[in-house]
């Protein structure tokens, strides 16, 4: 079993996502997440941040992925998650992988019921497959009708990937050529890592 990563200061978490200070702190700043002092950025802190760079690698926007993370925020209260349990509960979930046919795109958040688009639209019963978390049907249908505001956002965000994967590929195999190129002329690649750009588009 893998051991779990040890909580980061905020200049070696920049350094595992292998992205400037200041892109990090755009992204704490976007996705309303606390900057905190000395080791404690620990693994799901990590995890999120970790998806996020994924998806902007494919192109994804920062504001479909904000409009993305609104709704999860608003599911998760909803759905009665434990707002007490941490300073950062919003982002306890990133790191599980059970289940995930029902869990949350950034989250991780297990919503307790099978998202698929299919069953979205036929209206799922919140209340049959997770009793305990409504006190009442208006609850339930609140849930249902933002499930669906999500699931929207989602599918946008699915679309895009699929959309960008030949391209990722593409520049993948070219920037293995040019590396192993000037690696052959001139040795291992050394210098300074260019400054990155990560505005919206």
């Amino acid at each position: 079993m893998t051991k779990p990563r040890q909580p980061q200061t905020f200049s070696s978490l920049c350094r595992t996502l292998n992205r400037p200070p200041a892109t990090v702190r755009d992204l704490q700043k976007r996705f309303g997440l606390p900057a905190l002092a000395g080791a404690a950025y620990d693994e799901p802190y990590l995890a999120f941040l970790r998806k996020i760079v994924r998806l902007r690698v494919f192109g994804v926007g920062f504001t479909v992925l904000t409009r993305l993370w609104n709704r999860e925020l608003a599911l998760m209260r909803l759905l009665h998650a434990d707002t007490a349990a941490s300073r950062l509960w919003f982002l306890d979930f990133c790191v599980a992988t059970d289940k995930p046919e029902r869990r949350l795109m950034l989250s991780g958040f297990d919503t307790g019921v099978r998202l698929t688009a299919a069953a979205v639209q036929l209206g799922l019963d919140f209340g049959e497959a997770a009793p305990e978390l409504f006190t009442s049907s208006e609850i339930g249908e609140d849930a249902l009708h933002v499930l669906r505001l999500y699931m929207n956002e989602r599918q946008a965000v699915v679309a895009a990937l699929g959309h960008e994967m030949p391209v990722v590929r593409d520049a993948i195999a070219y920037a293995r050529s040019a590396i192993q190129t000037a690696t052959a002329k001139n040795g291992p690649v050394t210098g300074a890592k260019p400054e990155s750009s990560d505005n919206d588009r």
